[in-house]
């Protein structure tokens, strides 16, 4: 008999590293041990999913941004009939939200839990933040740091990396000029407003050799496009990339700006590595030990705009001595981010409940 995975999750979105990396998880699996459904709140890639045939269930009441104490009572109530209908053995929420849902749920249907952490958390008063029976996180700082403020028993806690589908790649590019991109969620902590102010702080011939984009969605766009417009910065707004990685195969060097405190490890750099682009990051949290300054690429302090435009005015005019770095990169996240060793490990999970 085959047992039924539920995947719960908020908005799936091409824009979002925890979409990415459901849909990697559920193209590379070829397992008949398991089905899986996905019940979300919404989201710009349903179809996306729904093309690979996923069996995918949307539903607002799940999202997260709108939560409320009324919203939650639903959404357990709506997920307890799903689960009597749709009768799976296993929850897999990707965020504690979902995961508190699914833990009310249990108790009434049995049905085992699994939480993925995909970023760094803070306390909070109203809800568990380790609300599952099992719990995966995306790197071992992650777990280090649950263990160290959260629970003594790390047994029931494993590190499962980002799995990522390779990509064939060859350099040069061959672009008339270099293209460099930043690209994510469009929202303040993302920091693309410092990547603005690195732009505007470039000397005039760096245009000569580069041009420069920002791609994506959220509550910042119509403010950032706006600011772009009135002061006249030299970046071209793209939009929503439908996926991200297919331009990535075509920029030169990835841009990653974030300053926020629970980064964990995003999606969209080990996208750009694949793709062979020079990365330059800001040093969140969640960088390291992955990714090492002058070896894998360039990082520059958080918020710190005169160091970012100095790392990329440094990365245009030496571009083509830094393929090394490129590559260095590109080997390790070939090395350290298997997508099916991913996937092995997280259906090793799932036997085991």
């Amino acid at each position: 008999m085959t047992n039924r995975v539920l995947i719960l999750t908020d908005d799936l979105k091409f824009t979002c590293g925890i979409s990415s990396y459901l849909y990697n998880f559920l193209l590379e699996n070829k397992s008949t041990e398991f089905d899986y459904y996905i019940l979300c709140s919404g989201g710009d890639a349903v179809e996306r999913f729904q093309e690979i045939n996923a069996q995918i269930y949307v539903d607002n009441i799940f999202s997260e941004k709108r939560k409320s104490y009324l919203r939650f009572f639903i959404a357990i109530i709506k997920l307890f009939l799903f689960i009597r209908k749709y009768s799976p053995s296993i929850i897999h929420s990707q965020n504690y939200y979902a995961a508190n849902i699914a833990r009310f749920v249990s108790r009434l249907t049995k049905i085992k839990t699994v939480q993925t952490h995909h970023n760094f958390f803070k306390k909070t008063n109203k809800l568990k933040l380790l609300a599952s029976e099992y719990q995966i996180v995306v790197n071992d700082d992650i777990k280090k740091y649950i263990c160290l403020n959260y629970t003594n028993n790390g047994n029931r806690i494993q590190t499962i990396r980002y799995g990522i589908i390779e990509q064939n790649v060859s350099l040069p590019k061959r672009n008339n000029l270099l293209r460099v991109i930043n690209a994510g969620r469009l929202i303040p902590e993302k920091g693309f407003d410092l990547y603005l102010d690195a732009i505007k702080q470039l000397p005039k011939n760096i245009f000569n050799q580069a041009e420069f984009y920002i791609a994506g969605e959220g509550s910042e766009k119509t403010r950032l496009v706006k600011r772009i417009e009135e002061e006249e910065i030299n970046v071209t707004y793209l939009g929503i990339l439908e996926p991200l990685i297919r331009f990535l195969k075509e920029t030169d060097i990835f841009v990653f700006t974030s300053y926020w405190d629970a980064e964990g490890f995003p999606m969209s750099i080990l996208e750009a590595g694949m793709c062979k682009n020079l990365i330059i990051s800001s040093n969140f949290r969640g960088l390291f030990p992955f990714f090492i300054n002058d070896f894998h690429g360039f990082i520059f302090k958080k918020q710190n705009t005169l160091e970012l435009s100095g790392k990329i005015e440094k990365a245009v005019n030496n571009f083509n001595s830094l393929q090394v770095l490129i590559n260095n990169f590109y080997l390790d996240i070939k090395k350290n981010f298997s997508l099916s060793i991913s996937v092995e490990k997280t259906l090793s999970i799932y036997k085991s409940l």
